[in-house]
């Protein structure tokens, strides 16, 4: 009984942490004057998360079905969001509601993106924030094919430091080539370069899981303020946007500096009654947040043009970017892409339950 709890406790723990995560996703589309510090460490910490949540034990040997289980759950979601999205394009560009759009689709439009759905390329702009999935799913599929490589090495040298020295070997090869293409502005099918360069944010997640650390037991306010305070500095000099492909130099030691705090912070949360279960919400709607909270935000941001300045329509809503009025409207922002989009979530959960 005391194991089983354990391990409740620990899943209740790494579902705060992804709370935090897509908290800060959400602060740092809307919140402009804390989105150069955000990025610095915001999407590495999910990757961390990747690497500890990977399951040796069962996928150590089997890369495959760890393929497989990766495919079943956020890549099916991926496509499955973008087909629905495709189908409804014609209908998003009539209403004069999407922001980034090639066209209106004939079938054969609908086919070709359907299928560049299927290999994680898909361009409608309502999911431009999914963009993430395909690279996680890359990344926590090339840590099992490493893992599960290194684990042979180490049966054949009957050496267990040669399985981490393998490792280390391979991924500082896919890390280094991976931060190559993204500073010479290269974008390989469905970002792939991404996925090698954040494989360092992975491994150590790995490493730490594969300790057997309780990970919560180290974690120290005073070095969590400390981390805090380094980003900030540097996030005066650097920014980090693995999207747009800005890297600077250390941003693997710096982005694990903010994971550090950012562990700390879900420790504290976890310690507050009631808050904690809001936020294991949080992360368990992880996805569905990502996806839903910058369109439901630039809908009304489409409204309030069309009521308030219909004659610059074109001009206001038309740019590639997050929201219209973030220093207007941030807070209003913030309401709708946390609030709105979790009671939609709870909302889809229970007909889901009823239905099933």
């Amino acid at each position: 009984m005391k194991i089983e709890r354990n391990e409740r406790l620990d899943h209740q723990y790494w579902d705060i942490v992804k709370g935090v995560g897509i908290i800060l996703v959400v602060v740092g589309h809307f919140c402009w004057d804390l989105t150069r510090y955000i990025y610095l460490f915001h999407l590495p910490l999910f990757f961390f998360v990747s690497g500890y949540l990977y399951n040796e034990e069962k996928y150590g040997d089997k890369p495959y079905l760890n393929v497989a289980a990766r495919l079943k759950s956020s890549w099916m979601k991926y496509v499955l969001v973008f087909w629905i999205l495709i189908w409804t394009h014609n209908l998003w560009i009539d209403l004069k509601i999407a922001w980034v759009y090639p066209g209106t689709y004939e079938l054969s439009d609908i086919a070709r993106e359907m299928v560049e759905a299927l290999f994680g390329q898909g361009g409608e702009s309502f999911g431009i924030t999914l963009w993430f999935v395909p690279v996680s799913v890359m990344s926590t599929c090339l840590l099992g094919f490493v893992v599960s490589f290194s684990r042979k090495v180490e049966r054949l040298v009957k050496n267990a430091n040669m399985k981490y020295l393998v490792q280390f070997i391979i991924l500082l090869t896919c890390t280094l080539l991976g931060y190559y293409l993204e500073k010479c502005k290269v974008s390989l099918p469905a970002e792939a370069q991404v996925s090698l360069v954040v494989m360092p944010f992975l491994w150590v997640g790995y490493l730490i899981r594969n300790a057997k650390l309780d990970v919560k037991a180290y974690l120290n306010p005073i070095v969590a303020v400390i981390c805090g305070v380094i980003v900030y500095i540097v996030s005066l000099e650097y920014k980090l946007d693995l999207a747009m492909k800005w890297v600077y130099p250390a941003m693997h030691i710096v982005a694990l500096l903010g994971i550090y705090m950012c562990l700390y912070i879900a420790k504290l949360l976890q310690g507050v009654a009631k808050v904690n279960d809001i936020m294991v919400q949080y992360g368990k709607a992880s996805f569905w947040i990502m996806f839903v909270h910058l369109p439901m935000c630039r809908v009304f941001d489409w409204v309030y043009i069309n009521l308030n300045y219909p004659d610059r329509f074109e001009e206001l809503y038309y740019v590639i970017d997050t929201v219209i009025f973030p220093e207007k409207f941030w807070m209003l922002y913030l309401v709708i892409g946390l609030g709105v989009s979790m009671l939609l979530y709870q909302g889809y959960q229970i007909l889901k339950r009823k239905l099933f």
